[in-house]
Protein backbone atom coordinates (compact mmCIF):
# COMPACT_ATOMS: atom_id res chain seq x y z
CA UNK A 1 0.00 0.00 0.00
CA UNK A 2 1.89 3.37 -1.13
CA UNK A 3 2.01 6.71 0.94
CA UNK A 4 -0.66 8.48 -0.63
CA UNK A 5 -3.40 5.89 -0.38
CA UNK A 6 -2.78 4.97 3.50
CA UNK A 7 -2.86 8.64 3.63
CA UNK A 8 -6.19 8.80 2.27
CA UNK A 9 -7.26 5.94 4.50
CA UNK A 10 -5.94 7.99 7.85
CA UNK A 11 -7.96 11.30 6.59
CA UNK A 12 -11.00 8.99 6.01
CA UNK A 13 -10.88 7.53 9.79
CA UNK A 14 -9.57 11.35 10.89
CA UNK A 15 -13.33 12.55 9.10
CA UNK A 16 -15.49 9.47 10.69
CA UNK A 17 -14.37 10.43 14.25
CA UNK A 18 -14.29 14.30 13.96
CA UNK A 19 -17.92 13.78 12.40
CA UNK A 20 -19.21 11.39 15.23
CA UNK A 21 -22.01 14.01 15.98
CA UNK A 22 -19.90 16.17 17.30
CA UNK A 23 -19.97 14.46 20.66
CA UNK A 24 -16.90 13.31 22.97
CA UNK A 25 -15.01 10.06 23.09
CA UNK A 26 -16.56 10.12 26.87
CA UNK A 27 -19.90 10.67 26.58
CA UNK A 28 -21.02 8.73 23.22
CA UNK A 29 -19.92 5.72 21.45
CA UNK A 30 -18.10 6.58 18.14
CA UNK A 31 -18.47 4.25 15.16
CA UNK A 32 -18.11 0.80 15.35
CA UNK A 33 -16.39 0.31 12.23
CA UNK A 34 -13.07 2.44 12.18
CA UNK A 35 -10.02 1.30 10.59
CA UNK A 36 -7.35 0.69 13.29
CA UNK A 37 -3.82 1.90 12.97
CA UNK A 38 -1.19 -0.61 11.16
CA UNK A 39 1.91 0.82 10.81
CA UNK A 40 4.22 3.70 12.35
CA UNK A 41 3.32 5.79 9.64
CA UNK A 42 -0.62 5.40 9.87
CA UNK A 43 0.04 6.78 13.60
CA UNK A 44 2.30 9.52 12.97
CA UNK A 45 -0.50 10.55 10.73
CA UNK A 46 -2.77 10.34 13.88
CA UNK A 47 -1.02 12.72 15.96
CA UNK A 48 -0.11 14.68 13.29
CA UNK A 49 -3.42 15.81 13.30
CA UNK A 50 -2.68 19.45 14.21
CA UNK A 51 -6.41 20.39 14.53
CA UNK A 52 -7.48 17.36 16.69
CA UNK A 53 -4.29 17.51 18.59
CA UNK A 54 -2.64 21.02 19.09
CA UNK A 55 -6.48 23.14 18.49
CA UNK A 56 -5.77 24.53 15.05
CA UNK A 57 -8.41 26.20 12.86
CA UNK A 58 -11.82 26.04 13.48
CA UNK A 59 -11.98 22.85 15.81
CA UNK A 60 -9.76 22.65 19.03
CA UNK A 61 -8.29 21.21 21.78
CA UNK A 62 -8.04 22.77 25.15
CA UNK A 63 -10.81 24.16 26.99
CA UNK A 64 -10.70 28.07 27.41
CA UNK A 65 -13.35 28.16 30.24
CA UNK A 66 -10.84 28.89 32.49
CA UNK A 67 -9.62 32.10 30.53
CA UNK A 68 -12.90 33.47 29.88
CA UNK A 69 -13.49 33.23 33.77
CA UNK A 70 -10.22 34.66 34.83
CA UNK A 71 -9.62 38.59 35.58
CA UNK A 72 -7.02 39.78 33.06
CA UNK A 73 -9.70 41.11 31.03
CA UNK A 74 -13.65 42.45 30.75
CA UNK A 75 -16.60 42.89 28.36
CA UNK A 76 -18.76 46.06 27.74
CA UNK A 77 -21.80 45.25 28.73
CA UNK A 78 -23.46 46.02 25.18
CA UNK A 79 -21.40 42.94 23.89
CA UNK A 80 -22.43 40.97 26.59
CA UNK A 81 -26.02 41.68 25.30
CA UNK A 82 -25.01 39.98 21.98
CA UNK A 83 -23.44 36.83 23.20
CA UNK A 84 -24.81 33.77 23.63
CA UNK A 85 -26.29 32.54 27.19
CA UNK A 86 -23.47 30.27 28.14
CA UNK A 87 -20.50 33.03 27.15
CA UNK A 88 -22.60 35.38 29.45
CA UNK A 89 -23.12 32.66 32.33
CA UNK A 90 -19.71 31.69 32.04
CA UNK A 91 -18.63 35.42 32.48
CA UNK A 92 -21.12 35.92 35.24
CA UNK A 93 -19.70 32.73 36.90
CA UNK A 94 -23.28 31.99 37.21
CA UNK A 95 -24.32 28.39 39.33
CA UNK A 96 -25.21 26.47 36.05
CA UNK A 97 -23.49 27.98 33.19
CA UNK A 98 -25.43 25.83 30.66
CA UNK A 99 -28.45 27.34 29.32
CA UNK A 100 -28.97 24.28 27.81
CA UNK A 101 -27.61 20.83 27.82
CA UNK A 102 -25.89 21.07 24.83
CA UNK A 103 -22.12 19.96 24.03
CA UNK A 104 -19.50 22.19 25.37
CA UNK A 105 -16.60 21.66 22.61
CA UNK A 106 -13.80 22.49 24.74
CA UNK A 107 -14.90 19.68 26.86
CA UNK A 108 -15.68 17.13 23.49
CA UNK A 109 -12.93 18.18 22.21
CA UNK A 110 -10.14 17.55 24.13
CA UNK A 111 -11.35 13.61 25.19
CA UNK A 112 -11.08 13.11 21.49
CA UNK A 113 -7.83 14.16 21.41
CA UNK A 114 -7.27 11.39 24.52
CA UNK A 115 -9.47 8.67 22.40
CA UNK A 116 -6.48 9.36 19.58
CA UNK A 117 -3.45 9.22 21.86
CA UNK A 118 -5.11 5.95 23.78
CA UNK A 119 -5.79 4.41 20.34
CA UNK A 120 -2.14 5.20 18.37
CA UNK A 121 -0.68 3.76 22.05
CA UNK A 122 -2.73 0.55 22.13
CA UNK A 123 -1.68 0.38 18.35
CA UNK A 124 1.83 0.65 18.64
CA UNK A 125 2.14 -2.54 21.20
CA UNK A 126 1.37 -4.61 18.00
CA UNK A 127 4.20 -3.63 16.25
CA UNK A 128 7.79 -5.08 17.00
CA UNK A 129 10.42 -2.34 18.00
CA UNK A 130 13.15 -3.27 16.68
CA UNK A 131 17.00 -1.76 15.56
CA UNK A 132 15.23 -0.46 12.30
CA UNK A 133 12.38 1.31 13.71
CA UNK A 134 13.17 2.06 17.04
CA UNK A 135 14.03 5.87 16.78
CA UNK A 136 10.35 6.30 15.12
CA UNK A 137 8.89 3.89 17.74
CA UNK A 138 9.89 5.44 20.68
CA UNK A 139 9.23 9.52 19.41
CA UNK A 140 5.14 8.19 18.29
CA UNK A 141 4.58 6.18 21.39
CA UNK A 142 6.06 9.11 23.52
CA UNK A 143 4.09 11.65 21.78
CA UNK A 144 1.19 9.29 22.54
CA UNK A 145 1.92 9.43 26.25
CA UNK A 146 2.66 12.81 25.78
CA UNK A 147 -0.50 14.26 24.27
CA UNK A 148 -2.96 12.29 26.87
CA UNK A 149 -1.15 13.79 29.57
CA UNK A 150 -1.72 17.55 28.37
CA UNK A 151 -5.00 17.15 27.70
CA UNK A 152 -6.04 15.71 31.06
CA UNK A 153 -4.21 18.17 32.89
CA UNK A 154 -5.99 21.18 30.86
CA UNK A 155 -9.19 19.47 31.44
CA UNK A 156 -8.54 19.15 35.22
CA UNK A 157 -7.59 23.20 35.73
CA UNK A 158 -11.35 23.86 34.74
CA UNK A 159 -13.53 20.71 35.45
CA UNK A 160 -11.68 19.47 38.53
CA UNK A 161 -10.65 21.48 41.95
CA UNK A 162 -7.27 22.61 42.92
CA UNK A 163 -4.90 20.50 43.58
CA UNK A 164 -4.47 19.80 47.91
CA UNK A 165 -2.17 17.98 48.92
CA UNK A 166 -4.57 16.91 51.88
CA UNK A 167 -7.81 16.27 50.11
CA UNK A 168 -6.25 15.20 47.26
CA UNK A 169 -7.52 11.45 47.74
CA UNK A 170 -10.89 11.80 48.39
CA UNK A 171 -11.52 14.91 45.61
CA UNK A 172 -13.08 14.00 42.59
CA UNK A 173 -10.84 14.25 39.66
CA UNK A 174 -11.54 13.36 35.81
CA UNK A 175 -12.88 10.50 34.25
CA UNK A 176 -9.39 8.77 33.48
CA UNK A 177 -9.96 7.03 30.13
CA UNK A 178 -7.11 4.97 28.90
CA UNK A 179 -8.23 2.84 26.48
CA UNK A 180 -9.75 3.24 23.11
CA UNK A 181 -12.79 0.52 24.32
CA UNK A 182 -15.82 2.60 24.63
CA UNK A 183 -17.62 0.39 27.29
CA UNK A 184 -14.29 1.43 29.48
CA UNK A 185 -15.44 2.29 32.90
CA UNK A 186 -16.20 6.28 32.79
CA UNK A 187 -16.60 6.53 36.96
CA UNK A 188 -14.02 9.69 37.76
CA UNK A 189 -11.13 9.48 39.80
CA UNK A 190 -9.47 11.00 43.00
CA UNK A 191 -8.03 14.01 42.15
CA UNK A 192 -4.51 12.60 43.22
CA UNK A 193 -5.04 9.62 40.68
CA UNK A 194 -5.65 12.11 37.96
CA UNK A 195 -2.18 14.17 39.02
CA UNK A 196 -0.19 10.64 39.18
CA UNK A 197 -1.60 9.58 35.85
CA UNK A 198 -0.72 12.85 34.55
CA UNK A 199 2.84 12.45 35.67
CA UNK A 200 3.41 8.87 34.87
CA UNK A 201 2.22 9.33 31.21
CA UNK A 202 5.01 12.40 31.06
CA UNK A 203 7.75 11.18 33.07
CA UNK A 204 7.70 7.99 30.75
CA UNK A 205 7.39 10.05 27.35
CA UNK A 206 10.77 11.46 28.45
CA UNK A 207 12.61 8.77 27.96
CA UNK A 208 11.32 8.42 24.48
CA UNK A 209 10.87 11.76 22.65
CA UNK A 210 13.69 13.67 21.31
CA UNK A 211 15.26 16.16 22.27
CA UNK A 212 13.86 18.76 19.97
CA UNK A 213 10.85 18.18 17.48
CA UNK A 214 10.75 18.40 13.81
CA UNK A 215 7.88 20.32 14.13
CA UNK A 216 6.84 22.36 17.22
CA UNK A 217 3.51 20.47 17.09
CA UNK A 218 5.26 17.41 18.09
CA UNK A 219 5.78 17.03 21.40
CA UNK A 220 9.46 16.89 22.89
CA UNK A 221 11.94 15.87 25.74
CA UNK A 222 12.22 20.00 26.73
CA UNK A 223 7.88 20.14 26.07
CA UNK A 224 7.53 17.48 28.54
CA UNK A 225 9.84 18.60 30.94
CA UNK A 226 8.31 21.88 30.91
CA UNK A 227 4.34 20.29 30.96
CA UNK A 228 5.62 18.44 34.22
CA UNK A 229 6.85 21.95 35.52
CA UNK A 230 3.82 23.36 35.42
CA UNK A 231 1.87 20.39 36.66
CA UNK A 232 3.74 20.45 39.38
CA UNK A 233 3.55 24.39 40.26
CA UNK A 234 -0.46 23.40 39.70
CA UNK A 235 -0.11 21.13 43.08
CA UNK A 236 2.59 23.81 44.63
CA UNK A 237 5.15 20.88 44.75
CA UNK A 238 8.34 23.12 44.08
CA UNK A 239 11.13 21.40 44.30
CA UNK A 240 10.14 18.96 41.67
CA UNK A 241 8.47 22.11 39.97
CA UNK A 242 11.81 23.71 39.74
CA UNK A 243 13.79 20.58 38.63
CA UNK A 244 11.79 19.99 35.61
CA UNK A 245 11.53 23.68 34.18
CA UNK A 246 15.70 23.63 34.73
CA UNK A 247 15.40 20.29 33.14
CA UNK A 248 13.70 22.14 30.20
CA UNK A 249 15.97 25.03 29.71
CA UNK A 250 18.61 22.55 30.18
CA UNK A 251 17.26 20.94 26.59
CA UNK A 252 15.63 24.38 25.37
CA UNK A 253 16.36 27.96 26.22
CA UNK A 254 16.19 29.95 23.57
CA UNK A 255 14.38 33.73 24.47
CA UNK A 256 13.19 36.38 22.18
CA UNK A 257 14.64 39.77 22.53
CA UNK A 258 11.53 41.80 21.81
CA UNK A 259 13.66 44.87 20.88
CA UNK A 260 13.72 43.09 17.31
CA UNK A 261 9.53 42.24 17.07
CA UNK A 262 7.97 44.49 14.96
CA UNK A 263 5.03 46.14 16.71
CA UNK A 264 3.84 47.72 13.78
CA UNK A 265 2.42 44.35 12.38
CA UNK A 266 -1.45 43.33 13.72
CA UNK A 267 0.41 40.04 15.05
CA UNK A 268 3.55 40.73 16.20
CA UNK A 269 4.42 37.16 17.10
CA UNK A 270 5.34 34.78 14.57
CA UNK A 271 4.12 31.50 15.31
CA UNK A 272 6.67 28.81 16.12
CA UNK A 273 8.80 31.55 17.25
CA UNK A 274 12.18 30.56 18.95
CA UNK A 275 10.57 30.56 22.83
CA UNK A 276 7.62 28.03 21.26
CA UNK A 277 8.84 24.78 22.72
CA UNK A 278 5.42 22.95 22.11
CA UNK A 279 2.12 24.88 20.12
CA UNK A 280 -1.29 24.28 21.19
CA UNK A 281 -4.60 26.45 21.19
CA UNK A 282 -7.76 26.69 22.84
CA UNK A 283 -10.74 25.45 21.42
CA UNK A 284 -11.97 28.30 18.60
CA UNK A 285 -15.54 27.43 18.58
CA UNK A 286 -15.59 28.56 22.58
CA UNK A 287 -13.31 31.92 22.44
CA UNK A 288 -15.48 34.05 20.58
CA UNK A 289 -16.44 36.33 23.93
CA UNK A 290 -12.61 36.50 23.80
CA UNK A 291 -12.37 38.57 20.39
CA UNK A 292 -10.24 41.08 20.10
CA UNK A 293 -12.53 43.68 19.22
CA UNK A 294 -15.22 42.56 22.30
CA UNK A 295 -12.83 41.91 25.26
CA UNK A 296 -10.73 44.55 26.96
CA UNK A 297 -7.04 44.01 28.75
CA UNK A 298 -7.79 44.62 32.71
CA UNK A 299 -7.01 48.35 32.78
CA UNK A 300 -5.11 48.28 36.10
CA UNK A 301 -3.15 45.43 34.44
CA UNK A 302 -2.36 47.14 31.28
CA UNK A 303 -1.31 50.40 33.05
CA UNK A 304 1.26 48.46 35.30
CA UNK A 305 3.94 48.05 32.26
CA UNK A 306 6.91 50.69 32.78
CA UNK A 307 7.05 52.71 29.65
CA UNK A 308 10.53 51.14 28.69
CA UNK A 309 8.99 47.53 29.09
CA UNK A 310 8.63 46.96 25.20
CA UNK A 311 5.61 43.87 26.14
CA UNK A 312 3.61 46.94 27.03
CA UNK A 313 3.67 48.23 23.10
CA UNK A 314 3.75 44.89 21.55
CA UNK A 315 0.99 42.58 23.65
CA UNK A 316 -1.64 45.76 23.22
CA UNK A 317 -3.51 47.86 20.76
CA UNK A 318 -6.29 50.27 21.37
CA UNK A 319 -9.42 49.62 20.62
CA UNK A 320 -11.07 53.09 20.55
CA UNK A 321 -14.35 51.33 20.05
CA UNK A 322 -14.74 50.08 23.89
CA UNK A 323 -13.50 53.92 25.81
CA UNK A 324 -10.50 55.84 25.27
CA UNK A 325 -8.64 53.35 28.04
CA UNK A 326 -9.50 50.55 26.17
CA UNK A 327 -6.62 47.78 25.04
CA UNK A 328 -6.98 44.56 23.43
CA UNK A 329 -4.00 42.02 23.39
CA UNK A 330 -2.44 41.05 20.61
CA UNK A 331 0.48 39.02 21.82
CA UNK A 332 -0.55 35.26 21.08
CA UNK A 333 2.65 33.14 20.23
CA UNK A 334 0.26 31.63 17.62
CA UNK A 335 0.80 34.57 15.45
CA UNK A 336 -2.61 34.94 15.03
CA UNK A 337 -5.92 36.01 16.95
CA UNK A 338 -5.85 33.01 18.66
CA UNK A 339 -4.87 32.64 21.96
CA UNK A 340 -1.96 30.34 22.43
CA UNK A 341 -1.47 28.11 25.65
CA UNK A 342 1.33 25.73 24.66
CA UNK A 343 4.69 25.53 26.63
CA UNK A 344 7.30 27.92 25.89
CA UNK A 345 10.87 29.00 27.67
CA UNK A 346 9.48 32.32 29.23
CA UNK A 347 7.16 30.41 31.42
CA UNK A 348 10.09 27.84 32.75
CA UNK A 349 12.23 30.94 33.22
CA UNK A 350 9.19 32.26 35.58
CA UNK A 351 8.71 28.92 37.30
CA UNK A 352 12.56 28.42 37.82
CA UNK A 353 11.97 32.62 39.43
CA UNK A 354 9.26 31.46 41.45
CA UNK A 355 10.22 28.01 42.98
CA UNK A 356 13.40 29.69 43.73
CA UNK A 357 11.81 32.26 45.68
CA UNK A 358 9.39 29.70 47.60
CA UNK A 359 12.43 27.46 48.74
CA UNK A 360 14.37 30.85 49.62
CA UNK A 361 16.68 30.84 46.55
CA UNK A 362 16.43 34.84 46.41
CA UNK A 363 19.55 35.56 44.11
CA UNK A 364 18.75 32.15 41.90
CA UNK A 365 14.87 33.97 41.38
CA UNK A 366 16.18 37.04 40.75
CA UNK A 367 18.75 36.20 38.10
CA UNK A 368 16.30 34.12 36.68
CA UNK A 369 13.65 36.79 36.32
CA UNK A 370 16.43 39.32 35.28
CA UNK A 371 17.28 36.81 32.38
CA UNK A 372 13.89 37.39 30.77
CA UNK A 373 13.19 40.67 31.81
CA UNK A 374 16.54 42.01 29.81
CA UNK A 375 15.01 40.53 26.81
CA UNK A 376 11.90 42.97 27.37
CA UNK A 377 13.53 46.04 27.93
CA UNK A 378 13.83 48.93 25.81
CA UNK A 379 17.78 48.84 24.47
CA UNK A 380 18.31 52.00 24.11
CA UNK A 381 17.36 52.55 28.61
CA UNK A 382 19.70 50.91 30.49
CA UNK A 383 17.73 48.07 31.90
CA UNK A 384 18.07 48.23 35.87
CA UNK A 385 18.20 44.37 37.47
CA UNK A 386 15.30 43.57 39.89
CA UNK A 387 17.04 42.82 43.20
CA UNK A 388 14.72 41.57 46.64
CA UNK A 389 16.54 41.80 49.82
CA UNK A 390 13.84 38.64 50.76
CA UNK A 391 12.94 35.71 49.58
CA UNK A 392 9.07 37.21 49.83
CA UNK A 393 9.81 39.83 48.14
CA UNK A 394 11.35 38.08 44.89
CA UNK A 395 8.15 35.86 45.26
CA UNK A 396 6.07 39.01 45.09
CA UNK A 397 8.24 40.50 42.12
CA UNK A 398 8.27 37.43 40.42
CA UNK A 399 4.46 36.69 40.65
CA UNK A 400 3.78 40.20 39.28
CA UNK A 401 6.19 39.77 36.45
CA UNK A 402 4.55 35.59 35.83
CA UNK A 403 0.91 37.47 35.17
CA UNK A 404 2.27 40.17 33.23
CA UNK A 405 3.98 38.07 30.98
CA UNK A 406 1.62 34.84 30.47
CA UNK A 407 -1.71 36.99 30.06
CA UNK A 408 -4.12 35.17 27.76
CA UNK A 409 -2.58 31.73 27.35
CA UNK A 410 -5.11 29.79 30.31
CA UNK A 411 -2.36 30.52 33.41
CA UNK A 412 -3.71 33.24 35.24
CA UNK A 413 -7.42 30.95 35.89
CA UNK A 414 -4.70 28.06 37.61
CA UNK A 415 -2.85 30.51 39.03
CA UNK A 416 -6.00 32.12 41.18
CA UNK A 417 -6.99 28.74 41.93
CA UNK A 418 -3.76 27.56 43.67
CA UNK A 419 -2.79 31.05 44.71
CA UNK A 420 -5.83 31.42 46.74
CA UNK A 421 -5.20 27.97 48.55
CA UNK A 422 -1.90 29.50 50.09
CA UNK A 423 -3.95 32.54 51.07
CA UNK A 424 -3.81 34.71 48.70
CA UNK A 425 -7.20 35.90 49.05
CA UNK A 426 -7.79 37.07 46.08
CA UNK A 427 -11.14 38.15 45.08
CA UNK A 428 -12.70 38.75 41.04
CA UNK A 429 -15.39 41.61 40.25
CA UNK A 430 -17.36 42.20 37.33
CA UNK A 431 -20.06 44.34 36.57
CA UNK A 432 -23.35 43.15 34.52
CA UNK A 433 -25.90 44.75 33.61
CA UNK A 434 -25.27 47.58 36.35
CA UNK A 435 -24.75 44.80 39.30
CA UNK A 436 -21.32 44.27 40.68
CA UNK A 437 -20.21 40.62 41.04
CA UNK A 438 -17.57 39.25 43.08
CA UNK A 439 -15.73 35.90 43.01
CA UNK A 440 -14.72 35.10 46.12
CA UNK A 441 -11.74 33.43 47.21
CA UNK A 442 -11.71 29.20 46.83
CA UNK A 443 -15.19 29.55 45.57
CA UNK A 444 -17.24 26.28 44.32
CA UNK A 445 -17.22 28.23 40.75
CA UNK A 446 -13.62 27.93 40.78
CA UNK A 447 -14.35 24.20 39.17
CA UNK A 448 -16.98 24.34 36.37
CA UNK A 449 -19.58 21.42 35.73
CA UNK A 450 -19.18 19.13 33.39
CA UNK A 451 -21.52 19.06 30.43
CA UNK A 452 -25.21 18.06 31.32
CA UNK A 453 -25.21 15.77 28.11
CA UNK A 454 -22.41 13.93 29.65
CA UNK A 455 -23.83 12.84 32.46
CA UNK A 456 -26.81 11.95 31.01
CA UNK A 457 -25.41 10.16 28.81
CA UNK A 458 -23.31 8.69 31.74
CA UNK A 459 -24.99 8.65 35.27
CA UNK A 460 -22.18 6.92 36.67
CA UNK A 461 -20.14 10.18 36.25
CA UNK A 462 -20.48 12.22 39.50
CA UNK A 463 -21.14 16.25 38.68
CA UNK A 464 -19.11 19.18 40.45
CA UNK A 465 -20.86 20.27 43.46
CA UNK A 466 -22.47 23.60 43.84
Amino acid sequence: MNYLYRYIILLAIIASIANCKKSSFLDAKPEDRLIIPETLQDMDLILDNDRVMNGLSTDGLMPIFGEIACDDHYTPQRWLDNFDALSVNLYSWNDNIYSAPSQYYGYSYAYRAIFYANTVLESIEKIKKDISNEIEYNRIKGSGLFHRAHAFLQLAQVFAPPYDQQTSSSSLGLPLRLTSDINENLKRSTLKETYDKIIDDLQSSIELLPDHPAFKTRPSKAAAYGLLARTFLFMNDYNNALSNANKSLGVYNELLDYNYIDSATRNPFARFNNEVIFSCNFSVLDNLLLLRSRTVVDTALQQSYNVHDLRKGLFFRKEAANGPKAYSFRGSYDGSADPFCGVATDEMYLISAECNARLNNTEKAMDDLNTLMAKRWRKTENFVPFTATSSQEALDKVLIERRKELLYRGIRWSDLRRLNLEGANISIKRIVNGSEIILPPNSLHYTFLIPPDVIQLNPEIEQNKR
